[in-house]
């Protein structure tokens, strides 16, 4: 299995190609800022690096499929949150300098259906079930679904205001996007039978070890997934609405 040692060097490299690139622009933040900042991306690297821990590690096989469904929301949604609002602007500069890249960024729906495809993709039943028998392959899977996390909230979440639509695209980007996750988090739950094989419990990484197990991740998925989805949705009407208050009053 994943060890912790290997995670804390993974999670120390990134960590440090984080302060170079903060020292570059420290002279043009506050110190409050660079300390929020800081904070927000070292809680959001914490929480990515716990969804490489195996599931069956974290709170033993019978449950291993809801974990992992925790875990892919961990990826999937605050993990992305936290990094991007813990990444200030000024950081990505040179990336924003790049006239193609941030033509493709910028587009919403272009990251959002590669960020879709990846996703069904993984939820197959083949690729799924290869995944919790070879932990390579599962590692491979939640580097693949932090990626597809990253760029769903891109357009939303980016630190790049030139990569971010207006506020209306923004909240008919969600409403689209977010669909695929809700299917499958009420296809999991009202399934009447494993969806996934376990062709031997012991060694399994996250295919549902019961009908119950599956129930409870699509559960999981679908509410929690929908809460965050609605946090963010809020978040996003309030600025529009405050952005069209000041321009009114302006």
């Amino acid at each position: 299995m994943v060890k912790i040692s290997s995670l804390v060097i993974v999670g120390i490299t990134i960590l440090g190609l984080y302060f170079i690139g903060m020292s570059r622009i420290a002279d043009q933040l506050t110190s409050s800022r660079q300390r929020k900042h800081l904070a927000r991306f070292v809680l959001g690297l914490v929480v990515t690096m716990v969804t490489f821990i195996p599931s069956p590690d974290l709170f033993g096989p019978d449950y291993r499929f809801t974990v992992n469904m925790a875990q892919m929301l961990l990826a999937f949604d605050l993990g992305p949150l936290l990094l991007f609002s813990g990444i200030p602007e000024l950081m990505l500069d040179p990336l924003r300098a790049k006239k193609g890249l941030t033509r493709a960024l910028s587009n919403p729906f272009g990251v959002g259906i590669v960020s879709t495809f990846i996703l069904l993709v993984w939820f197959a039943p083949a690729p799924f079930e290869a995944a919790s028998q070879n932990l390579t392959l599962w590692i491979i899977k939640q580097i693949l679904f932090l990626i597809a996390g990253l760029l769903l909230w891109l357009p939303v979440a980016s630190p790049v205001t030139d990569w971010k639509p207006t506020y209306p695209i923004q909240l008919l980007y969600l409403f689209i996007m977010r669909l695929p996750m809700t299917v499958l988090g009420i296809m999991f739950t009202f399934a009447d039978s494993l969806i996934y094989t376990a062709r031997s419990f012991s060694l399994e990484i996250c295919a549902p070890s019961s009908i119950s197990d599956q129930q409870m991740g699509g559960l999981v998925i679908w509410t929690v997934g929908g809460l965050v989805m609605f946090a963010v949705v809020a978040f996003v009407f309030f600025r529009w609405f405050n952005v069209a208050e000041n321009a009114e009053v302006q």
